[in-house]
């Protein structure tokens, strides 16, 4: 069976693991420079919060915030491999891979896998990938940064049918509150959606627009409004 896997390349990979703990290891580094010069500022509870270091004997306070600076940046390494995803396509299933392999504190979630015969479009919305069912239904939508044009390529070379744009974006309307067009519940689930969006809440947009989705909606945001279409179901 022909299998194509689009995923970050080992090199980018390596730069992210290897660079951000480097640089925030720099930017201790770099804070342990001017620490006396803040120990010195006349704003007292900033003077205080920096003197602890500068009473470190030598050379423990560079060592102290360069470390942190490290352990900043592994984080960092940490929550890239979690968001990082992987696409693997074949004639008969979708699977998504929300990365997250980074010892048992990053372990992410468990892949998706979606059949062949259930999607009806495939396509880039902005650094979002979507697929949707043969109702126009939302089955995925996520974030990436992959290359469109090797996801295009996997897509096509498997039969799928990929669009550059989505096929149906002149359906979406915004939604507009108590708009007699929507059933009355969910325009709960609207405003309670609109407050997770403006507070950057990702998981809680998820689980809204799930919500949504059982009521036959489909839901995309644009500069911080939702817009919103009917499924075919």
């Amino acid at each position: 069976m022909s299998i194509t896997t689009v995923e970050e390349s080992g090199p980018v990979k390596a730069v992210i693991a290897v660079g951000l703990p480097a640089v925030g290891a720099g930017t201790g580094a770099l804070a342990y420079l001017i620490v006396g010069w803040l120990a010195n500022f006349p704003w007292k509870p900033l003077r205080r919060s920096m003197r602890f270091v500068e009473d470190l004997p030598e050379p423990w306070g560079l060592v102290v915030l360069v470390a942190t600076g490290a352990v900043a940046g592994l984080i960092l390494v940490g929550m890239a491999a979690y968001e990082r995803l992987k696409v693997t396509v074949t004639a008969e299933t979708v699977t998504l891979d929300r990365g997250g392999r980074f010892g048992a504190l990053f372990d992410g979630p468990a892949p998706r896998e979606i059949a062949r015969e259930g999607v009806g479009a495939v396509f880039p919305d902005g650094k979002k990938l979507v697929l949707l069912g043969r109702d126009t239904r939302e089955l995925a939508r996520e974030s990436h940064d992959l290359s469109k044009a090797k996801l295009r390529d996997a897509f096509t070379a498997h039969g799928y049918p990929w669009s550059d744009t989505d096929p149906h974006a002149a359906r979406f309307q915004p939604w507009v509150e108590e708009d007699p067009s929507l059933p009355p519940a969910t325009h709960v689930v609207f405003k309670a959606r609109q407050k997770a969006l403006d507070k950057g809440k990702k998981d809680e947009l998820v689980a809204l627009r799930a919500e949504l989705a059982t009521y036959g909606l489909v839901v995309r945001d644009e500069k911080k409004r939702q817009q919103w279409r009917t499924s075919t179901r």
